[in-house]
């Protein structure tokens, strides 16, 4: 087979690995190697190049690896492809989510205009700038994705993934979901894009939303229980993991916690959506609710073990430090934690990514601290369905907290009434 055409069928192959309804990290490996090869094959290969930028935005796309390494890769490949053609539709997918990913959102959007004004065909791009505006916009801009979703779904009516975007633009993992009438629309797309076809990300989100903002713990249980026919794979990932070790503590129910811990070797959730990203975490709250003690504190070292390993790669990873700080407080080595955190605090009330107030309020959860919990608690309630008025109660984590005045004062204020 010539060089040329050998190069078309990898980037043809390796394009399918990330583009199908959902792709896992083995799916990026395979066709990350796949891309490589097509360039090595054909430098001259807009195509080529586009999907191996592809690749690397699909880290980041899915929240799996933001770290500079892959937003560079992903950019510098991108321009190859663009510089031989500047409307290379993969290469400017990959180039938005460089720089959604950067904070960029206005540019991010502008790129992802010209990618359909190239490709008014297109569906994945309408998708992915319908996810961009619904994800950082207000109502007004919310309804202009339904609208761009909405001209995707008569071009392809069975689009599942346009029908789970669709969803998010109600509820998601990070916002929506507190106004009853835009949780029903959201379980109503999730339920459409289901029927064409079940895949892991519509059922894990469809038993989050139930769970977190109905409190109905039983169909919750019950959508998850359909993912058991769902490959291994698929049930091993990150957020299939967090998701069912979460679901467990809210059910009190430490075997289905440690079950589903035991579908990974991995010991740390690369998923900036989730509620706890060291598996340690929700097993030690597993193993304290099941009055095993021991291994409970065991749980936390192993927590602590991990992070100082993450540390020594990232000294200055903030996330990373508080989550220490955290572990630290659980372990009642109380100065260390207060110095660590104290370290970290001042610097994200200047400058907060989205999650400081969740990870702030675990932080003095673990301590104890009411009153300190409290301003951060109130700010994190109601805004996302890990940590709804119907999920906090329930949650073991904030067992330190429950009696104190400041703690039962936010749990009986006016909430979302659902």
């Amino acid at each position: 087979m010539p060089a040329a055409a050998e190069s078309a069928a990898l980037t043809a192959e390796a394009l399918a690995h990330y583009v199908k309804l959902g792709f896992i990290r083995e799916d990026l490996a395979l066709a990350e190697d796949m891309a490589r090869r097509a360039t090595e094959l054909n430098s001259d290969s807009a195509a080529a190049w586009g999907v191996r930028a592809g690749v690397q935005a699909a880290w980041l796309q899915r929240y799996w690896d933001m770290s500079a390494k892959r937003r560079e890769d992903a950019q510098t490949y991108a321009n190859r492809a663009l510089a031989l053609d500047p409307n290379e539709p993969e290469a400017l997918i990959a180039l938005s989510h460089v720089l959604s990913s950067q904070g960029a959102y206005a540019q991010a959007e502008a790129v992802l205009r010209r990618a359909i004004a190239a490709h008014p065909r297109q569906v994945r791009m309408k998708g992915t700038l319908a996810h961009l505006i619904a994800l950082r916009g207000n109502q007004a801009r919310k309804e202009e994705a339904r609208a761009i979703l909405q001209d995707a779904l008569r071009l392809a009516p069975r689009d599942a993934i346009i029908h789970y975007e669709m969803a998010l633009t109600y509820a998601g993992y990070i916002d929506g979901g507190a106004d009853p009438a835009a949780l029903a629309k959201s379980l109503e797309e999730l339920d459409a894009a289901i029927a064409t076809q079940p895949f892991s990300s519509a059922l894990l989100l469809k038993a989050t939303l139930i769970g977190g903002w109905r409190g109905d713990l039983q169909t919750m249980r019950t959508v998850l229980d359909q993912g058991s026919s769902l490959p291994l794979s698929d049930r091993s990932e990150d957020r299939a993991v967090c998701v069912a070790m979460w679901a467990g503590l809210i059910e009190h129910r430490p075997d289905r916690v440690e079950s589903a811990a035991a579908l990974t070797a991995r010991d740390y959730f690369e998923d900036a959506v989730m509620p706890m990203r060291p598996k340690a975490w929700p097993l030690a709250l597993a193993h304290r609710l099941a009055g095993k003690d021991n291994l409970s504190r065991r749980d936390w070292e192993d927590a602590e073990s991990v992070l100082r390993r993450r540390l020594h790669d990232q000294p200055d990873n903030t996330q990373y430090q508080a989550e220490l700080a955290i572990s630290l407080a659980w372990l009642g080595q109380r100065e260390a934690a207060a110095r660590i955190i104290g370290a970290v605090e001042p610097l994200w009330q200047e400058a907060p990514p989205f999650w400081s107030a969740e990870t702030l309020a675990r932080y003095y959860g673990a301590a104890g601290d009411a009153k300190r919990a409290a301003p951060y608690l109130a700010a994190a309630l109601d805004h996302s369905p890990f940590w709804s008025r119907r999920i906090v109660p329930l949650d073991p984590w904030w067992d330190k907290l429950r009696g104190r005045p400041e703690f039962d004062a936010l749990l009986k204020a006016p909430g979302a009434g659902l």
